[in-house]
């Protein structure tokens, strides 16, 4: 029944065995196999938008009035790239309604209004513990059963271990001490994954989030937000590095990856995309409007890459794929709204648990620039349900014992 009744379940639910039948199967091209799967996102996206109208009174009235109107900008700014995709003709339809980087990566913003519901934040909470367990125990299972053959295991499953640990970290201080044990656990395996494929973001990410708890013990002890103020200027930061590679002409990672002694650690992935998405957007005098959701750009690098597309349709790095879609108008919407999110979180709660959510939106914002592919997938869905979360002006006025209730018992 819970299924049934509860329209923010049902969408993550979908979402969750959406990415999980395409990382098994990858279907590529035109196919029953891959339109079934597609199916399952654009379910997750109706349910979503069927919150936004039949709970438009709450989204309207809970959050603060600004915070709406970026809401209602990024939303129209999004729909409209997805007509100019459409009347444009470019690429094919099944691209651009079957590809979850391109409109279905626009739309994605619609599921911050689960948010704003109360018994949601229960629902989300106990949806991670039990996804922990899961995926902990199938990870032992494959791990015994697959042992000769580890790359299976971790291309299968380490997503659904990054989804699960990664929303639950920052929270740790209201969760059970049996999920405690069980969030460090996944973060040992996770942090294993990260060094077994390479993955710098991942250990960075996992850093960052293990210290920003640390934050949270400390403005607890000592009741001061003190840190938390420097923390939100922090988010300058990536602006200035940005900044100061277009003076120097040497990008960030190369100034700091190369100093580096291990191979792995000092190779730089990210300067070359930062220069061609740019050369492409300036060009062809797309900078401020970006190419609209099927927008591609051209990369030399991938044209001499063999079974690459020389067009791209997205960027592996976050900020670059909002400007290719939507320019910097979309850029400056999206982070405007996280923004708000963190600064409402940190400095306008009442309570400890939406500080630990607006520290985790300050590492995906951070990290927006390195990595967090913007798409219609569980990861995205789960960001803006809890920027939704920070933006609510009722659950931001609990206080933690009554978020502690509302965790156990519901609203």
């Amino acid at each position: 029944m819970i299924i049934i009744r509860n329209r923010f379940f049902l969408a993550l639910l979908t979402i969750t065995v959406y990415d999980l039948l395409m990382g098994i199967f990858n279907p590529t091209g035109l196919s029953l196999l891959k339109v079934s799967i597609s199916l399952l996102v654009w379910l997750s996206f109706l349910l979503s938008i069927s919150s936004v109208i039949i709970n438009f009174r709450i989204v309207r009235t809970n959050i603060p009035g600004y915070a709406f109107k970026f809401f209602v900008l990024l939303l129209t700014w999004n729909i409209f790239n997805i007509i100019r995709s459409l009347s444009y003709g470019e690429g094919s339809l099944t691209t651009l309604f079957g590809n979850s980087y391109t409109t279905l990566a626009l739309l994605v913003p619609f599921s911050f209004s689960f948010g704003l519901i109360k018994n949601n934040l229960r629902v989300v909470v106990k949806y991670i513990y039990h996804l922990i367990v899961l995926v902990i125990l199938t990870y032992i299972i494959f791990y015994f059963l697959s042992i000769y053959t580890p790359d299976v295991i971790y291309n299968k499953i380490s997503f659904l271990i990054f989804y699960s640990i990664v929303f639950s970290i920052t929270i740790i201080p209201f969760l059970l001490n049996k999920v405690k044990v069980l969030i460090v656990v996944g973060s040992i395996i996770l942090f294993y994954i990260s060094i077994i494929e390479g993955s710098r973001t991942m250990m960075v990410r996992l850093t960052l989030l293990y210290l920003g708890l640390i934050i949270i013990y400390l403005v607890r002890i000592f009741n001061n937000k003190l840190i938390l103020k420097v923390s939100f200027i922090a988010l300058i930061l990536p602006f200035y590095f940005l900044q100061a590679s277009m003076n120097s002409d040497e990008s960030f990672f190369e100034r700091y990856l190369s100093k580096s002694n291990i191979q792995e650690l000092s190779t730089d992935t990210r300067t070359f995309l930062y220069q061609e998405v740019f050369e492409d957007l300036i060009y062809n005098g797309n900078l401020v409007f970006g190419k609209g959701a099927n927008g591609t750009y051209y990369s030399k690098y991938f044209h001499k890459t063999v079974g690459e597309s020389d067009y791209r349709l997205s960027s592996e790095v976050g900020i670059l794929a909002l400007l290719l879609k939507g320019g910097l108008i979309a850029l400056f919407l999206n982070l405007a709204i996280l923004f708000i999110a963190i600064y409402l979180s940190f400095f306008r709660s009442n309570n400890y648990f939406l500080v630990g959510i607006g520290i985790m939106l300050f590492i995906h914002t951070l990290l927006l620039f390195v990595e967090n592919l913007v798409s219609y997938n569980m990861y995205n869905f789960l960001i803006w349900f809890f920027i939704g979360t920070c933006l609510s002006n009722k659950l931001r006025a609990l206080n933690n014992k009554q978020i502690l209730r509302l965790l156990k018992h519901g609203a």
